[in-house]
C-alpha cells in the first residue's frame, strides 16, 4: 500500500511539473535550454580556468561564444527566412490545391460506389459548393508592428536564457555539491560528485560527435544542392546540419522546407 501511495505521489507531482511548465514555457523554455548548453559547455570553462582564468572569466567566455554563434546562426538563416515567408502564399496555395484534388477524388470514389450499388446520389451540388473556395486566398504574413509587439517578448527570454547560461557556468560545482548533500548520503556524495562531472564529459564529447556527423551531412546536402543548381546551397546545407540535430523529426521537416524552393530551380 505505501508503494502504491509513493508511485501516486509521484505521478501527481510530475504531471503538475509538466503543467507547470508548459504554463510558463516562455520562461521555462530557455531556461532549459540554457542549461542545457551550460551542461555541454562546462569542459571548456573548466580547461579555460586550468589555463589561468578565473571562473566569472571562463564562464563569461563561455557565454560569449554561444552568444556569438547564435548571431551567426541568425544571419546565416536570414536568407532562407525571408524566402520562406515570400513563399508562403504560393505554398498555401498548392495546399489549397492539393485538398481540392483530395476532395474531387473522394467526391468521384462516392459517385462510383453509388452507381454500383445502384443508389441515387442526391447531393452533389452540395458536395461540389462545399468544396468551392478561393483558390487565390493570401496568407496575412507578420507586419513591422507584429514584429515590434513580439519584441519585448522575446528581449525578455533572450536575458533569461543569458542569465541562466552565466550564472549556472558560474556556480554549477556549488549546484553539483547542493544536489549531492541533498539526495546521496554523506559516504556517497563525492562518488555521486564525480559521476556528475564525468556526466558532463560524456555528453560534451557526445555533443561534438553528433556535430561532426551533422557538420559532414550539412556539407554533403549543400553539396548536392549545388549540383542540382537550387539558389542558396550553402545555406540549405547549414539548415540540414542544425536541423540533424532533431532526431527524426528534424530531416522530415527540412525535406518538407526545401520542397517549397524547388520551383526556384
Amino acid at each position: 500500500m505505501e508503494k502504491a501511495v509513493q508511485t501516486s505521489i509521484l505521478f501527481i507531482g510530475f504531471a503538475v511539473l509538466v503543467s507547470a511548465l508548459i504554463q510558463t514555457r516562455d520562461l521555462s523554455a530557455p531556461m532549459a535550454l540554457a542549461l542545457a548548453i551550460g551542461v555541454i559547455l562546462a569542459p571548456l570553462s573548466d580547461r579555460l580556468e586550468r589555463a589561468g582564468l578565473s571562473t566569472a572569466a571562463a564562464s563569461f567566455a563561455g557565454l560569449l561564444l554561444t552568444l556569438v554563434m547564435l548571431g551567426g546562426l541568425l544571419l546565416v538563416f536570414q536568407p532562407i527566412v525571408i524566402a520562406l515567408v515570400e513563399a508562403a502564399p504560393k505554398v498555401w496555395n498548392d495546399v489549397q490545391a492539393l485538398i481540392s484534388t483530395i476532395r474531387s477524388l473522394a467526391r468521384g470514389l462516392s459517385k462510383l460506389t453509388d452507381e454500383v450499388a445502384g443508389a441515387v446520389v442526391a447531393g452533389p451540388a452540395l458536395a461540389e459548393g462545399a468544396a468551392a473556395g478561393d483558390p487565390a486566398a493570401e496568407v496575412a504574413l507578420p507586419t513591422v508592428t507584429d514584429a515590434l509587439m513580439l519584441a519585448p517578448a522575446v528581449a525578455a527570454q533572450l536575458m533569461t536564457f543569458t542569465g541562466t547560461l552565466f550564472f549556472f557556468l558560474l556556480g554549477r560545482i556549488e549546484i553539483y555539491e547542493i544536489a549531492t548533500r541533498s539526495l546521496t548520503s554523506r559516504e556517497n556524495r563525492a562518488v555521486t560528485l564525480r559521476r556528475l562531472r564525468a556526466a558532463e564529459a560524456t555528453v560534451s564529447r557526445y555533443f561534438l560527435t553528433i556535430t561532426a556527423v551533422n557538420a559532414l551531412v550539412g556539407l554533403v546536402t549543400a553539396g548536392a544542392l549545388a549540383l542540382i543548381g537550387l539558389p542558396h546551397a550553402a545555406l540549405w546545407g547549414a539548415l540540414a546540419f542544425v536541423m540533424n540535430f532533431v532526431v527524426y523529426l528534424g530531416p522530415v521537416s527540412y525535406t518538407h522546407l526545401t520542397l517549397p524552393t524547388s520551383d526556384l530551380v
